[in-house]
């Protein structure tokens, strides 16, 4: 199972770009997806952002 370092839950436009921000300030890759869905797991990473939005 994949852990994601940092969950980001987008409520707007300011929540995204602080998180993009976060991520290169501290060298850390970002996935975007949608919905928080995939019962095997596919959609999390190991050790990077994660922000979703819902």
């Amino acid at each position: 199972m994949h852990y994601p370092l940092v969950i980001v839950f987008a409520q707007e436009t300011r929540d995204v770009v602080n998180a993009l921000t976060w991520a290169r300030q501290h060298n850390v890759a970002l996935r975007v997806r949608s919905g928080r869905h995939s019962l095997e797991g596919w959609s999390n990473v190991e050790r990077r952002t994660s922000t979703t939005a819902s």
